[in-house]
């Protein structure tokens, strides 16, 4: 096996772009090595598949979850795209494969009560 031609390699490629650029990619650094050596392990060439990214992304999650699954593939997303350019069949999942990889909190709205319990607990406070 010619060791250029192995996902890592890659990887490695890309992230040595994405530093000298200025991105600090510690977590997407740790991420993605992660996919290319699964892609490694089961002897992936050529271009990306919809059946290896999300396969990555859901493999070995410790709080296994879709909003876990959505953020690993976020990060396989962005290197599936530069990919792409060296391997034109690379196919890149959508944002919403696995489901939505943020959730947003709904608001808490005080009541007039508890903007008051909260006013004069905080008069009570020293300086």
């Amino acid at each position: 096996m010619n060791t250029d031609s192995t996902i890592q390699a890659a990887v490695e490629r890309y992230l040595t772009l994405r530093q000298r650029l200025g991105f600090e990619l510690r977590f997407t650094g740790q991420q993605l090595m992660r996919f290319a050596k699964y892609a490694d392990a089961r002897g992936h060439h050529g271009p990306l598949t919809l059946e290896l990214q999300p396969g990555w992304a859901r493999e070995h999650v410790k709080r296994t979850g879709s909003v876990t699954w959505a953020r690993r593939l976020e990060v396989v997303r962005l290197f599936a795209a530069n990919y792409r350019q060296f391997e034109p069949g690379t196919e890149i999942p959508d944002l919403h494969t696995v489901g939505a990889g943020h959730r947003r909190l709904a608001p808490h709205i005080f009541t007039e009560q508890e903007v008051c319990d909260l006013l004069e607990h905080a008069g009570r406070l020293p300086p």
